[in-house]
């Protein structure tokens, strides 16, 4: 993963940034995109799927159920840790993000924008995180978890655009450790293990 420091400043966080990343975050303010934090309605989910599934499309990526989104979304909105993210050009949503706040960590979870030519001239996408990363500050979060990239050897990785889009705005690469799955559920291991069969036989 890519962290940032948020024990920083925000005139040293955009200094560490790339410098088209700070012109793209004080382009998209000079075009008047402005971003909100906004509830799991029904129509602001609508208006998420939307974006993603365009986002999905264009980028060839997958995407979880809406009833995932609603029930993320939900628990979220119940701890005050946070959740849907928009970014407006003219009343219009053209980017969005969701976030999670959780002790002295900012987590940067999912993002999804417009695909159209003349929407993405507006760099909302860029005003969107770098507004998440202020709310980290302001909710003293240490840290700014931009969650998955891909591994620096890996150059033809699925995630080679993403990875570049969160490196520029600076930090460092965290190594995690090896990850472990102990289902909890019979049913979920009845699953698994129809999954390793199904993967060992193709």
């Amino acid at each position: 993963t890519r962290t940032l420091d948020l024990t920083k400043t925000e005139e040293t966080l955009l200094s560490e940034m790339h410098e088209k990343w700070r012109y793209n975050i004080r382009l998209a303010e000079k075009r008047w995109v402005t971003t909100d934090g906004v509830s799991p309605t029904k129509e602001n989910i609508d208006t998420w799927m939307n974006l993603l599934s365009d986002t999905t499309s264009r980028d060839g990526f997958s995407q979880n159920s809406r009833n995932y989104y609603e029930k993320f979304l939900s628990t979220l909105e119940e701890n005050n840790a946070w959740g849907l993210l928009f970014a407006y050009f003219d009343s219009r949503v053209i980017a969005a993000g969701i976030f999670v706040y959780s002790g002295d960590t900012a987590i940067y979870y999912y993002g999804a924008s417009a695909s159209d030519r003349e929407l993405r001239k507006h760099m909302a996408p860029y005003l969107l995180q770098w507004e998440a990363i202020c709310e980290g500050k302001r909710r003293w979060c240490v840290v700014y978890d931009f969650l998955g990239i891909a591994p620096p050897d890996e150059k033809n990785s699925s995630l080679r655009g993403v990875t570049e889009f969160k490196e520029k705005f600076g930090g460092e690469i965290v190594k995690l450790g090896p990850k472990y799955l102990f289902p909890l559920s019979s049913k979920y291991s009845f699953f698994l293990l129809v999954r390793r069969i199904k993967n060992l036989f193709g």
